[in-house]
């Protein structure tokens, strides 16, 4: 299908806009894939890199396709290391391997290399800024997280993909009706996008299980949505169904089909401890809190509660405050009750108390935009208040310029410009009132 996009003016800036334009307007989104570019986006200088990076946007996300588009993505890189799409690609491809497969953490850190080098590029972006975001998020940094999600959406209120980043933050902060809220906007505005069957995850905590399987179906296919509606199956008791799906799990180990297998035998094999400890010396090496979580909630629902409760109580250590989730899930009813299940739903509580009080903590101030401000409140005081070059400074009106480090300095210039200039214009004569 690439080769349908195949152009020998690569280089010349209107070929490549169009072939870019066609791309975006046809084969990306019949993909799923995000169209969102920036306003001054980079373009594709190289036939054959651009064409590598086309062909590996087309294959699914799972293990062996997903190293095979990896692979695509760092020759196109080589090739043209000038194309910030490619590079934000590269990295989510990197984040894949690293959460799913068997990348570990040396594929997570050269995932936020590639996205850092994507946005170096492209500032504006929206595919690499987000994946940052996650990275912050799955590492426990959730109020960084939360005020650079924050930022995206009151810039970007348009992009779908900045929605999601902030629904990823809440679902982290255990918010879920205001992540499921957030969720909801970013499948309105960037519809098919598959990224967003992470949200399915929100749904599930809130027992709304229709819905976390419309999002997990925007992957349909995958591991990873197949995985999700297996557990969603044992969380509406639909045992026998889930038996039956058996047979369709991967033999990826992080979807962990051994143990479930020998979980929903009718009697537990006699090596099922030792599977369950396997799965859990696995899952509390990964830096992203959720899965511990999700398999917490499978050990306690198995009944291996010791596990169940190591992993939660990690999970929560790691800033994954599911105070809400805690009370909820089906698949932890059996640890309910417990004084350890009450200690971990205080530590949960306590864990989106401190989320919340730093989420109600007001931004800093840019120290340069305050110094600036200090200064044009002095101009403006001096009478100048009622000019309109002065009024066109306002820092109310201004603030979504003030993103770009660069437009900042070139703002404040002709601001302070203005209001030297301005300072020196004689204030008109005011007329004597007439005489009687």
């Amino acid at each position: 299908m690439a080769g349908q996009f195949k152009c020998s003016c690569i280089g010349h800036d209107r070929h490549a806009g169009q072939i870019t334009a066609k791309v975006r307007q046809g084969l990306v989104p019949a993909l799923g894939v995000s169209t969102e570019v920036g306003e001054n986006g980079t373009r594709p200088q190289n036939e054959q890199a651009y064409d590598l990076y086309l062909r590996s946007v087309s294959l699914p996300h799972d293990p062996a396709p997903n190293r095979e588009a990896i692979a695509m993505l760092e020759r196109s890189v080589a090739i043209d290391s000038s194309y910030a799409p490619a590079w934000s690609a590269l990295g989510l491809r990197y984040y894949f391997d690293g959460e799913y497969s068997n990348g570990g953490e040396a594929m997570l850190q050269r995932s936020d290399a590639a996205c850092e080098r994507a946005v170096a590029l492209d500032p504006n972006l929206m595919s690499a800024a987000t994946q940052l975001i996650t990275g912050h998020v799955d590492h426990g940094e959730l109020g960084k997280a939360f005020k650079e999600a924050q930022r995206l959406v009151s810039r970007r209120p348009e992009n779908g993909e900045a929605h999601f980043a902030l629904s990823y933050v809440l679902r982290y902060a255990g918010l879920l009706d205001e992540s499921a809220r957030e969720c909801e906007n970013a499948l309105a505005l960037d519809p098919g996008n598959y990224r967003l069957r992470s949200c399915s995850q929100v749904y599930t905590q809130l027992g709304k299980i229709g819905r976390a399987q419309d999002f997990a179906q925007l992957d349909a296919g995958s591991e990873w949505a197949f995985n999700s509606t297996f557990n969603n199956l044992l969380r509406e008791g639909k045992l026998s169904q889930a038996r039956e799906n058996l047979h369709r799990f991967s033999s990826n180990p992080f979807y962990d089909g051994e143990f479930l297998e020998a979980c929903l035998q009718p009697k537990p094999p006699p090596d099922f401890d030792k599977i369950a400890h396997q799965v859990e010396v696995a899952v509390l090496a990964e830096s992203d809190p959720e899965p511990q979580y999700f398999r917490g909630a499978l050990m306690a629902f198995c009944g291996q509660e010791e596990i169940a409760l190591r992993l939660l109580k990690t999970s929560i250590g790691r800033n994954y405050c599911a105070y809400s989730a805690l009370q909820s899930d089906p698949l932890l009813a059996k640890l309910r009750g417990s004084a350890e299940f009450d200690q971990l739903l205080s530590a949960a509580k306590q864990c989106q108390d401190r989320f919340l009080k730093e989420r109600n903590e007001k931004l800093p101030e840019n120290p340069g935009s305050f110094f600036l401000s200090s200064v044009l409140q002095g101009a403006y005081s001096r009478n100048l208040a009622g000019t309109p070059a002065l009024r066109a400074c306002s820092f109310r009106s201004s603030r979504a310029f003030l993103a770009s480090s660069t437009a900042f300095c070139f703002w404040a210039i002709c601001c302070l410009y203005w209001a030297s200039s301005l300072s020196h214009v004689a204030e008109p004569r005011r007329r004597l009132p007439a005489s009687a």
